[in-house]
């Protein structure tokens, strides 16, 4: 019984919302789980409807593309990156692998509202709707 108390722990959320919702708006991230911690990168990412991400990570453009599943899945891959700005004063480069390395651990997703959150594991990257595209 203990096994299934875990299991049941480690499950991704139900009801993942309509994926079309996360399309063509701009999200930032916000969170990691229930914080903001101090030095979190700036990142926001677009997601297009032909299985396309782009985005940034403290003024490097990120790109690469995505898939989704029924069941609420969600797999980044050829996640790459590009400055946009020769002139960002001290931004450490390495930063910006971690978020790389941080979306290609994302298992499934969650639409809520104007919140996206998207799933490591337990503990989900948390952003926010800041933008959204005129109909």
């Amino acid at each position: 019984m203990l096994s299934l108390v875990l299991f049941g722990c480690a499950a991704p959320p139900l009801a993942p919302g309509d994926w079309g919702q996360a399309v063509g708006s701009t999200w930032t991230l916000t969170g990691f789980h229930r914080s903001a911690p101090a030095g979190m990168p700036q990142v926001q990412i677009n997601f297009s409807e032909d299985g396309r991400v782009a985005g940034s990570v403290n003024g490097q453009r990120i790109f690469g593309t995505y898939e989704t599943t029924t069941a609420g899945g969600l797999r980044f891959a050829s996640l790459g990156t590009a400055q946009l700005s020769p002139s960002i004063p001290d931004m450490p480069p390495d930063q910006t692998r971690k978020m790389l390395d941080t979306l290609y651990q994302v298992k499934h997703y969650r639409v809520e509202d104007q919140t996206l959150r998207l799933y490591r594991g337990r503990r989900p990257l948390i952003f926010r709707r800041t933008a959204t595209p005129p109909k």
